[in-house]
């Protein structure tokens, strides 16, 4: 049975484009997005691609006249996003026959351990994308920041303690998209990024897409990422442009599979195009309806949101149901980036958006947003951002320096010592000349501590607008005998035992 005839699509107006120009406008400058991609597709024709700004700003956060300016060939991170991509890649193998969704991923990955044993038998390959583990959201993400690498953080899945049932609530996860990676490797015999290339990228024509750093290494018209932050306290915001050798942007690649993808709008288009075309591209089939079906159907609720609004997770995509027509829509709000987007599909209308910007902000959700509203004539989407780094990745305005252990009132040499957490390895505490540090990870990152009171401290990550807080336990002599990292709460709620 042939693929049915579909019925006239509902018209994007001129009025429409008009008052999108004049929202993008609007959130380009309240949000001082240095540079914003953003196209409007329908069925196999691109309505408008809207380019503003530059590539990166200077160092007052203005975009200089010599600028490079935004074009539909520039590439941004579109973070999580990229999830779609990924869960595509599954349904690819899946329609060949090399993976079935309700196969267990243990007959697959043997050493797929978690918490708990009936879970590690029951998890199926449906459950990795479907963000329904049961496992506390965001698990994990800080071990990729402090250099970990993938194999590391699933072999660490086993240490991370349910907080909810098992496909009974949903919790937003990075870190469990390293199985799909992992699967996709073992299928295809390639890196998850070759894979990448090779499944989707390619065959539709998605020339100005990468999640190979070395690849993106060496191209030209790439977006530089920028946060939003004030330059002192009390001073107003702006757009600060990320170190152009930022020694954590590299990190970002370690959870590929979940919001490493770089593209340009033009591509973005031709993703748009296929989803919008049931699998089908430019006349080619590229992944069946029966497959495409299964990544767009809702698995497990998020939100209800009135008058009557729900929002559910599917398979690499959120699918909101409401009046006039269900939305298809994902975002990635990378911490490590600097780079925020966002993409949303009304399948009944064969009609997209996808929101491209290198600032960590709202602007492209609150696009997507308006468009919505604008497009369907009712209450707008209103996504939640979800951002993909764990929590304590969030910038912070910088606070005035106190002194390190002003108002402590134990000797600062009882706090120091290793202290160990079975999945994030030792932090070591050590006193230098001007106070404690903590050191931690792989990387051997080096935060200064910052007394707060008591026996809390917070630590900001070298090079970075992100804190981190620590509070010591001491045993009866007045030792630390513990170290509670509260960022690091997925495992044992972020105690690290004392070992000497």
């Amino acid at each position: 049975m042939g693929r049915q005839a579909r019925a006239p699509v509902r018209p994007v107006t001129p009025a429409l484009l008009r008052a999108l120009r004049e929202e993008a406008g609007r959130l380009h400058v309240k949000y001082q997005v240095p540079g914003m991609a953003y196209a409007i597709v329908q069925e196999e024709q691109t309505l408008t691609t809207q380019c503003l700004g530059c590539l990166r700003t200077n160092d007052a956060g203005q975009c200089p006249a010599n600028a490079s300016r935004v074009n539909a060939d520039t590439v941004f991170g579109i973070g999580s996003i990229t999830k779609s991509f990924t869960a595509t890649q599954l349904a690819r193998l899946v329609e060949e026959g090399k993976l079935g969704w309700e196969e267990p991923v243990r007959q697959h990955l043997r050493g797929f351990t978690l918490f708990d044993p009936w879970v590690t038998q029951e998890f199926r390959v449906s459950d990795i994308a479907s963000h329904r583990s049961g496992l506390p959201e965001y698990c994990l993400d800080l071990m990729s920041v402090l250099g970990f690498e993938r194999d590391a953080m699933l072999r660490a899945l086993r240490h991370v303690e349910p907080v909810a049932s098992f496909r009974g609530t949903y919790a937003y996860q990075n870190s469990l998209l390293l199985l799909a990676g992992k699967l996709i490797e073992q299928k295809t015999g390639l890196d998850w990024e070759e894979a990448l290339a090779r499944q989707l990228l390619s065959p539709l024509g998605m020339s100005r897409s990468t999640a190979s750093p070395k690849v993106l290494a060496g191209w030209d018209n790439v977006a530089s990422g920028h946060f939003l932050l004030p330059l002192e306290e009390g001073q107003p915001e702006r757009a600060v442009p990320m170190p152009e050798d930022w020694p954590y942007f590299p990190l970002l690649f370690t959870e590929g599979p979940a919001g490493a993808l770089y593209s340009s709008v033009k591509d973005m288009v031709r993703w748009m195009r296929f989803h919008l075309g049931r699998g089908t591209f430019d006349g080619s089939t590229l992944l069946g309806e029966e497959g495409m079906a299964f990544l767009h159907c809702p698995r497990i609720p998020m939100f209800f949101t009135l008058p009557a609004m729900a929002m559910s997770y599917a398979t690499g995509w959120i699918h909101t149901s409401s009046a006039p027509a269900p939305v298809l829509w994902h975002n990635g709000a990378t911490a490590l980036g600097g780079m925020s987007a966002s993409l949303g599909l009304v399948p009944d209308e064969r009609t997209g958006l996808v929101v491209l910007t290198n600032i960590l902000s709202p602007a492209a959700d609150e696009l997507l947003s308006k468009f919505a509203e604008l497009y369907l004539g009712g209450p707008a989407v209103a996504p939640r951002v979800l951002q993909e780094a764990a929590p304590a990745l969030r910038p912070h305005a910088p606070s005035p320096r106190a002194v390190r252990t002003r108002g402590l009132e134990v000797d600062a040499v009882k706090l120091c010592g290793t202290f160990v957490n079975p999945a994030y390895g030792p932090f070591r505490v050590k006193q230098q000349k001007d106070g404690l540090v903590v050191i931690m990870g792989p990387l051997k990152l080096t935060a200064p501590l910052e007394h707060l009171e008591g026996l809390r401290f917070q630590a900001l990550l070298p090079g970075t607008p992100f804190l981190l807080t620590f509070q010591f336990v001491l045993d009866d002599k007045g030792r630390a005998k513990e170290l509670w990292g509260e960022d690091f709460a997925d495992v044992e709620r972020g105690r690290f035992l004392r070992r000497d």
